[in-house]
């Protein structure tokens, strides 16, 4: 493709205007919405998701011990 054709070809994609949803699609959309109940799941966080969760928030604590420590071998 030359650079005419993505020229003309970017003109009518910038004409191009998306239409409107049909009625019937948003009703259905907004029935669905209404339907929709999230719930809360509360559990209680074992050793090993906060061993995790410290690790993961925390990893340059322990790299960096590591660094140190090979560094000093």
């Amino acid at each position: 493709m030359n650079d005419h054709d993505s020229d003309l070809l970017q003109r009518e994609l910038e004409r191009l205007q998306p239409s409107a949803p049909k009625a019937a699609l948003m009703q259905r959309l907004r029935a669905a919405r209404l339907q929709v109940r999230v719930a809360v799941v509360q559990r209680e966080s074992t050793l090993g998701d906060r061993l995790s969760r410290w690790f993961a928030e925390w990893w340059c604590l322990p790299a960096g011990a590591t660094a140190v420590a090979v560094g000093g071998l």
